[in-house]
C-alpha cells in the first residue's frame, strides 16, 4: 500500500525496523498492512508506532488526521502541545453571568450562570467571547484564533451553533462569512434560531462560473468545488443533467473537501473527502464523462 506521512514537526521513519527517512516534515513510502511503521520526532518526544491497516485508518486517534485512499492512506500528525499551566487569560462579568478564558493543561473556557455552569478545553488559544441578542433571547459565543465560533444559549448553556466563521456579526441579524477549504469561494450565511439551534436560513456564494471554457481535465475540479460550495450546479451539466441538479448534489452527498489525489495514486480525478469521525475522513473519487465541455454523465468511485 502507499503511505503518505505529514507532520507538524521534523521526524525520522522506521519501517519494518529500518530507516527510511532521517529528517523530514512528509513522505511517501510503500508499506505492507502488517508492518510496523515509526515516526520519530527529532524533538525527542515519544514516537508514533503504528500498523497501517484498515483498521488504523478507521479509528480516531489523539493528534492524528487519517485519510483513506483508493491504494492507501495518508496521515498527518500534529504537534503534541506541551501542558499549560493554571493561567486566566481574560474574564468578563455579564448580568448574572460570568465568561473566563483560562488556560489549565489546555486552554479552556467556562461560563457561570445562576442556574448552570459549563466548561470547554480547546486545542487553541480563545481571542473573545461576550453575549448577543436574537429574538429576544440571550446567548453567549467563544471565538478562537483559529476561527471557530460556538454559541450557547442562557438557561441551560446548550450548544446551538459550532462552526468555522473568519468573520461574524450579530447586529440586526446573525451572520458568518467563511471560505470554503481546498476552493477559492466565499460564503455569508445568515443563520435562524428554531428553538433548539442556529440553522442557516440563506447563503451567497462569492463566486462565479467560469465565463471561458474549461478543459476536460479542469472541469471536475470546478463542478466539485461548486458543489462543495453550494453553486448552481446546471452550469456545468449537460442539458440532460441540469434539469437534475439536485439530485446530482444528493448522489454526491456531505462531502468536506476536494484534492488531487497524490502521485503514487497515478489518478488526475478529484478526490472527494468525506469525514467521518473526529479526525478520520475517506476519499472517493470522481470520474466524469465529458463532451462538448459539459459532464454527461459522472459516478463515485
Amino acid at each position: 500500500m502507499n503511505l503518505y506521512i505529514l507532520a507538524e514537526f521534523p521526524f525520522a521513519l522506521k519501517s519494518e525496523g529500518r530507516t527510511a527517512f532521517k529528517n523530514v516534515t512528509s513522505c511517501e513510502i510503500e508499506v505492507k498492512k502488517d508492518a510496523l511503521v515509526e515516526v520519530i520526532p527529532l524533538d525527542g518526544t515519544p514516537a508514533r508506532c503504528f500498523l497501517p491497516d484498515e483498521a488504523f485508518f478507521r479509528k480516531s486517534s489523539p493528534d492524528a488526521v487519517k485519510v483513506r485512499l483508493r491504494t492507501g492512506g495518508a496521515v498527518k500528525f500534529e504537534k503534541r502541545a506541551p501542558a499549560l499551566p493554571f493561567a486566566v487569560l481574560f474574564q468578563k462579568k455579564l448580568k448574572n453571568a460570568q465568561l473566563t478564558a483560562y488556560t489549565d493543561g489546555c486552554y479552556k473556557f467556562s461560563i457561570e450562570i445562576p442556574d448552570d455552569y459549563r466548561a470547554l478545553s480547546f486545542k487553541e488559544k480563545i481571542s473573545d467571547a461576550g453575549e448577543f441578542a436574537f429574538k429576544n433571547a440571550r446567548f453567549f459565543y467563544v471565538y478562537t484564533e483559529k476561527k471557530r465560533l460556538v454559541c450557547f444559549s442562557d438557561g441551560r448553556l446548550k450548544t446551538v451553533f459550532d462552526g468555522a466563521a473568519e468573520e461574524y456579526s450579530f447586529e440586526g441579524a446573525f451572520v458568518t462569512k467563511s471560505t470554503i477549504s481546498g476552493t477559492a469561494r466565499t460564503v455569508r450565511a445568515e443563520w435562524d434560531y428554531d428553538g433548539e439551534a442556529f440553522r442557516p436560513q440563506r447563503a451567497e456564494t462569492e463566486s462565479a462560473a467560469a465565463a471561458h471554457p474549461l478543459c476536460d481535465q479542469v472541469l471536475p475540479y470546478v463542478f466539485a468545488e461548486a458543489a462543495l460550495a453550494g453553486d448552481d450546479l446546471s452550469a456545468y451539466l449537460s442539458a440532460d443533467l441540469a434539469g437534475s441538479a439536485h439530485r446530482v448534489r444528493d448522489y454526491l452527498g456531505k462531502f468536506v473537501g476536494v484534492f488531487p489525489p497524490p502521485r503514487r495514486e497515478n489518478d488526475i480525478r478529484p478526490a472527494l473527502l468525506y469525514r467521518e469521525c473526529e479526525g478520520v475522513y475517506a476519499a472517493k473519487y470522481l470520474n466524469c464523462e465529458i463532451a462538448g465541455g459539459k459532464i454527461v454523465n459522472l459516478t463515485l468511485i
